[in-house]
């Protein structure tokens, strides 16, 4: 039962004291019927040790939901990482134009994200 229903309950039960029997009636007709919209019986509406379970299993729930997004997550992370492209053992000096930006695309996992995009435009740039 959510916190909207519960206030409508309350209301509902506030109206049972009332000096008019049809109202009584009336009253606990409609609390009866939106406990049972809910699913729920009495007994249900008034365990404080049922509130708790299902509010426990929900959020169990939840937990193992998250536990395997994270999982997903670092496998995904995992094989992403296993295929960036090996850096070169050791670094010479380029000399030309291509060689440069070989260069620098074989060392990618260290140049800023401005060293990337200058690289990547000298590539498809004329001249």
């Amino acid at each position: 039962m959510d916190s909207e229903q519960r206030v409508r309950l309350a209301q509902l039960l506030g109206m049972l004291g009332s000096a008019h029997n049809g109202e009584i009636v009336n009253a606990a007709r409609l609390a009866v019927r939106l406990i049972k919209g809910a699913g729920l019986d009495w007994h249900d509406v008034l365990s404080p040790d049922r509130v708790a379970v299902g509010a426990a299993r929900v959020l169990l729930q939840e937990n193992q939901q998250l536990r395997d997004e994270n999982e997903h997550l670092r496998r995904q992370l995992e094989h992403a990482s296993n295929r960036v492209p090996q850096t070169p053992a050791s670094f010479h000096q380029p000399r030309s134009n291509g060689e440069k930006i070989e260069t620098a695309l074989a060392w990618t996992r260290w140049l800023s994200d401005w060293e990337r995009e200058f690289v990547t435009i000298s590539l498809v740039a004329p001249g």
